[in-house]
């Protein structure tokens, strides 16, 4: 006899199993030994999960001149790293994503130019180095903060590299670009609210 397809139930039910399971990894692999680090573990996954469809809305936007978006792909590696590493050292960990974070802006920043609305993510990169960090560790904070600063001040200004948008153009990026800055910071207001208040509580 030859093998007879699967009942499209059960097809259906082996899906969502794989996907509760990749789900319940993500979940593992997200644990911190304290809630800050739990938060920017699962800060640094969203972000990396998120990560493969932004060129997508650039070149939705620009066409072919949307392809310097597939540059942040680089940083991915590291966002995905952040857990092994803060597992190993909590305070390398965050140093890692906001280092992520900060490398990520500067390179589209860079390719996209100020007026993309590109260097709005400094804010949340800005709220990360703020709060990740506790009172032994304010020289790294400190750092983190200078660099976001000097970065933020240094490239506000930067043409886009890879030649300029329209009009229009510009305008569709620095809306998409303010409603992800947007989302991003209201899930990491809630986020670290949660991960301060269960520090408290413990």
């Amino acid at each position: 006899m030859g093998c007879q397809p699967l009942p499209i139930a059960t097809r259906r039910l082996t899906a969502k199993e794989s996907t509760a399971s990749l789900l319940a990894r993500l979940g593992h692999y997200a644990r911190g030994s304290r809630p800050i680090d739990a938060a920017a573990n699962t800060v640094a996954l969203v972000i990396a999960g998120n990560q493969p469809f932004y060129p997508i809305y650039l070149f939705a936007i620009a066409g072919d001149k949307g392809w310097p978006s597939l540059l942040t792909w680089f940083s991915t590696p590291l966002f995905l790293a952040v857990p092994a590493v803060g597992r190993r050292h909590s305070l390398a960990g965050r140093a890692l994503l906001c280092i992520a974070g900060l490398g990520n802006t500067a390179i589209s920043n860079l390719a996209l130019g100020g007026a993309s609305g590109i260097p709005l993510f400094y804010l949340p990169c800005m709220i990360l180095c703020l709060t990740l960090f506790g009172r032994g560790e304010r020289r790294v904070q400190i750092a983190l903060v200078a660099a976001a600063t000097a970065l933020t001040f240094g490239l506000i200004h930067t043409p886009a590299m890879f030649g300029p948008f329209t009009p229009g153009e510009t305008h569709s990026l620095q809306r998409v670009h303010g409603f992800s800055v947007a989302c991003l910071t209201g899930f990491l207001a809630v986020l670290l609210t949660r991960a301060y208040r269960r520090t408290a509580a413990s």
